[in-house]
């Protein structure tokens, strides 16, 4: 299964060193979890900052228990009773940060 236009786009970005990697490790597991393709994927570039460490930390993390990405992701003061929603990586890179309809 091919990866989403914009995510190819975010790894070409963002992934200085090691883009091609990113993209078949992010490929690879898009392949064993294809509910894994949008939103986890999203979530999974989102946090690993542009380094290739940290996004093969994300796999793995995404392949135990995906929950874990969308909420660091999206929320915040994670620690906390009731955390913030602040991103919504359901929708396309460019449009995670709009409110809510």
């Amino acid at each position: 299964m091919p990866l989403e236009p914009g995510i190819s786009e975010f790894i070409a970005n963002r992934i200085q060193d090691g883009s091609a990697e990113a993209a078949r490790l992010l490929t690879e597991h898009v392949n064993r979890h294809p509910d894994h393709a949008g939103r986890v994927s999203r979530c999974i570039a989102f946090l690993a900052k542009g380094s290739l460490s940290e996004w093969q930390r994300m796999i793995k993390t995404a392949h135990e228990d995906f929950r874990d990405e969308i909420f660091w992701a999206e929320d915040r003061d994670w620690s906390a009773t009731s955390p913030q929603r602040i991103r919504n990586f359901i929708r396309p890179f460019g449009q995670e940060d709009e409110p809510a309809r």
